[in-house]
């Protein structure tokens, strides 16, 4: 059970302190009591583990994940879990003291992006005190995500071995379910080849170089005059974007230069991975369309 204080300074931080109710195995069941941190871990987890073991989340939305400000209660509660499961690639900024912390009795503690390739930003990105040099949504290329989730199964293994063709089977499941939409990603990207691709959010590099797009990025602080010659001639310019702060920045120029905003999930709410993925399969199809292609 999750019970969050927030406390709101002048500095605006934010403390919460975690109060929890662990379950106990009965008989010779092992029954894991497993922490992660946001809701994108949970699902995952809940996906290898189903309901063979006690899973929760520690925020219900990226703010509250960004602006964590950890206590000596939580570090002492977070420890007496089983395992503690974090996204890593600097995508919780305060993980690395907070780890650092823990008591690592019986606590395993599993950074997701271990084995991933984390790619850099080019510019040091800045949040109140925090600076985020690599961009930390590596899950945005599937195979990324992939080894993310085998980085679950393999420490719930270890955990708990009696069970682990179960989470062996609820792994290629997984894996399984994705492939379908893989290769549509691969059919639809193919398409794109002949498109113009801009964006302005490094966030999206993971997903523009999974689908092979060669997407032309807009320098910070620049506009889309400054990247787009107009050569009066009738290609097809796609706009991707995530924030929608970064639509309305280029309203102008989409509808001068006659381009087709498509809009790329990144992380959504209570959504499921597969979900996202859907979402990113439909904003393609839409891409295509536009230039005139097939479903």
């Amino acid at each position: 059970m999750l019970i969050f204080i927030l406390l709101l300074s002048g500095c605006e931080k934010i403390n919460e302190d975690i109060e929890i109710n662990l379950k106990v195995s009965k008989g010779s069941d092992v029954v894991l009591n497993i922490m992660t941190t946001d809701k994108l871990l949970y699902f995952m987890t809940k996906d290898i583990v189903g309901d063979k073991h006690f899973v929760d989340f520690m925020f219900k939305n990226r703010e509250e994940e960004l602006n964590y400000v950890f206590s000596q209660d939580a570090i002492n509660n977070i420890s007496k879990y089983d395992l503690f499961i974090y996204n890593g690639g600097g995508l919780e900024p305060w993980a690395s003291d907070f780890v650092n912390k823990l008591s690592k009795g019986k606590l395993g503690i599993i950074n997701l992006s271990r084995g991933i390739n984390i790619l850099s930003y080019s510019d040091n990105v800045k949040y109140k005190k925090y600076i985020f040099k690599e961009n930390p949504y590596y899950w945005m290329n599937i195979d990324n995500y992939k080894i993310a989730l085998l980085n679950i199964k393999n420490s719930i293994q270890d955990k708990d071995p009696k069970n682990r063709e179960f989470y062996e089977k609820n792994f290629d499941n997984m894996v399984k379910e994705l492939e379908e939409y893989e290769k549509k990603i691969k059919e639809l990207s193919a398409n794109l080849k002949e498109a113009e691709v801009y964006y302005s959010e490094e966030d999206l590099e993971y997903f523009l170089k999974y689908c092979n797009i060669k997407g032309i990025k807009i320098p910070k602080g620049k506009g889309l005059t400054e990247e787009i010659k107009d050569d009066n001639t009738n290609k097809n310019r796609l706009f991707f974007y995530y924030n929608e702060s970064e639509l309305k920045k280029a309203e102008e120029n989409i509808k001068k230069y006659n381009m087709v905003p498509i809009k790329i999930l990144i992380h959504k709410e209570d959504a499921r991975y597969i979900d996202i993925v859907k979402y990113n399969v439909n904003s393609l199809n839409k891409a295509v369309l536009s230039n005139g292609g097939n479903q």
